[in-house]
């Protein structure tokens, strides 16, 4: 019986000493951690104590009066310069001495080559045409009715 319980108090000192040698590791007469816990790091930002400043503003676009014409006959215009790639041809017309007749705006580019058409009516009305190209034009006007026309470019 001695026996058996010295071999069960050697086999708790055993099983002890193992689970001891597996967290501590022995230094002279002290016991030292296998694992040890670094500090934790400082971080440091650059954190600007200030609110970034905002991107300028630029003005919003408005619509600048680049030529007008004005009349009751057939004609082609002189030639203006768009510098904007977003311009319009606002019109207007009404009939003249001979009642209801047709109207019709082509754009010409610098050439004299037909690019677009901004008004193909007849009697009257009003109406506003976009275009994209810049350049120079000019407007070939078939009409015997009155007619008022602005050309806008976005700036």
């Amino acid at each position: 019986m001695k026996r058996i319980l010295t071999l069960a108090i050697l086999a708790v000192l055993v099983f002890t000493s193992a689970c001891s040698a597996t967290n501590t590791a022995t230094t002279g007469n002290t016991q030292a951690p296998l694992i040890t816990i670094a500090p934790v790091p400082t971080i440091k930002t650059n954190i600007p104590t200030t609110a970034p400043k905002a991107a300028p503003t630029t003005a919003p676009k408005t619509w600048q009066q680049v030529i007008t014409f004005e009349g009751s006959s057939i004609k082609t215009t002189q030639k203006f310069t768009i510098d904007s790639d977003n311009w319009r041809i606002k019109w207007s017309t009404t009939p003249g001495k001979l009642g209801d007749m047709n109207f019709q705006i082509y754009i010409n580019d610098a050439s004299g080559s037909p690019v677009g058409v901004a008004a193909n009516i007849i009697g009257k009305g009003n109406d506003e045409s976009y275009m994209t190209d810049t350049g120079e034009f000019s407007l070939m006007i078939n009409t015997a009715q009155n007619y008022s026309i602005v050309v806008e470019q976005e700036k």
